[in-house]
């Protein structure tokens, strides 16, 4: 049939094509549209999980908070999320070394460690890197800790995180005072001071690298440095405020008052002597 010269069967056929290839137009873009959601969903939820688990982290409900990393874990194949999957692991890994399990917190910060270097996670690649010497360290196995705050070192370097410099270089001085070398002890606390220095300074890691270095001063018998250490740890607890910061102040005022009775360091060598007959990487 044609009405004005128009084939009106044709018209027809062309007009339920175009409504049908319009309905599955908007049907895929619907199901886009829900995919988007359901993989955005899936990453709020994962990400809330992360904090509801750091949340009991804190509180040291080591438990729920391994719960909570595992639902969070769990969410991955739905959204994908690299970053979420690697803080996922380093929070595990941080879970098990509370629980004292070494060796299973070691193998989820390797995991993290590796998830961060195929896709490019180099702030908290050094991270999972410094909680690796932190874990060492605590099984005594000082060169392993040393190695792994160097590589934190490098990769905070490159993303300038002053937290993870700042802490890799923490622990590197701590590793060499446990083996005795008091001079490079000192030097690597003091390049930790001047990153926390650094505006806006962060008390509490002054805080912390300070009582580090009065500890040292005090081991090298040299209590003009330690007094020096302690007068700045008086004048940051001070802007701090807290009642913990004076009772570690009279702490360490107390350790050097009692080490100025020491006729030689003796004791100080005697208990890094034995502490590194013990230091033969003991099992995770």
């Amino acid at each position: 049939m044609f009405i004005n010269g128009i084939h009106i069967p044709t018209v027809a056929l062309w007009l339920a094509g175009a409504a049908l290839a319009m309905a599955a137009a908007s049907w895929i873009a619907r199901r886009l549209a829900l995919r988007t959601l359901s993989i955005d969903g899936a990453l709020l939820e994962a990400d809330l999980l992360l904090t509801k688990g750091l949340e009991a982290y804190n509180a040291k409900d080591f438990t729920l908070a391994r719960e909570r990393y595992e639902r969070s874990l769990a969410l991955y194949p739905r959204h994908r999320n690299h970053l979420a999957w690697a803080k996922g692991h380093h929070q595990m890994g941080n879970v098990y070394f509370e629980k004292r399990k070494f060796a299973r917190a070691i193998r989820w910060h390797l995991k993290c460690v590796t998830i961060c270097s195929k896709h490019g996670l180099r702030q908290v690649e050094a991270s999972s890197w410094y909680w690796l010497g932190t874990i060492h360290q605590h099984r005594l196995a000082i060169e392993e800790a040393f190695e792994a705050y160097q590589r934190s070192l490098v990769l905070a370097r490159e993303t300038g995180s002053r937290k993870e410099i700042a802490n890799a270089l923490w622990g590197m001085g701590v590793t060499r005072m446990f083996e005795g070398d008091f001079n490079e002890s000192i030097r690597y606390l003091e390049q930790a001071l001047e990153v926390e220095r650094l505006p806006p300074a962060n008390l509490e890691g002054m805080f912390q690298c300070l009582s580090g270095i009065l500890t040292i001063r005090v081991f090298m018998m040299d209590f003009a440095g330690a007094d020096q250490a302690l007068l700045e740890m008086t004048t940051t607890a001070g802007a701090l405020g807290g009642a913990e910061y004076m009772k570690d102040l009279e702490a360490a005022a107390g350790f050097i008052r009692e080490a100025r009775g020491w006729v030689t360091p003796f004791p100080v060598y005697a208990a890094l002597r034995n502490l590194r007959r013990e230091t033969r990487a003991s099992p995770p």
